[in-house]
């Protein structure tokens, strides 16, 4: 899939996080295709959208119409995230974050 930059140090990194980023990235891809309302219910749509309890913002139905280039900025922030957190859990000296029980299990399923 294209979109999913390895570098140098990459290529000597885990084929999983590879094969995990680009499975990130269609993910994405695939989700704002399918957000759409009519696909998916008007609340599902509100629920994904929402952003705190009780804020007005809470009413508006996600918007799936993105341009390409912005699904492409949305995706590629997240597989920096997920690659971050993959290649820094597993170090004896981590940054200042801890996962929850819950998120170290789905880590570790990932992985």
């Amino acid at each position: 899939m294209a979109g999913v930059i390895v570098g140098e140090e990459e290529r000597e990194d885990s084929a999983g996080l590879v094969a995990v980023s680009r499975a990130t990235q269609w993910l994405i891809r695939h989700a704002f295709k399918t957000a759409r309302p009519g696909e998916v219910g008007r609340l599902a749509l509100e629920a994904v959208n929402r952003r705190e309890t009780g804020e007005w913002s809470n009413e508006k139905p996600f918007y799936a119409g993105q341009k390409v280039a912005t699904i492409r900025k949305y995706s590629q922030v997240w597989v920096k995230v997920l690659r971050y957190i993959w290649r820094t859990e597993s170090r004896d000296s981590k940054p200042d974050y801890e996962l929850t029980p819950e998120q170290a299990v789905c880590l570790g399923d990932l992985q």
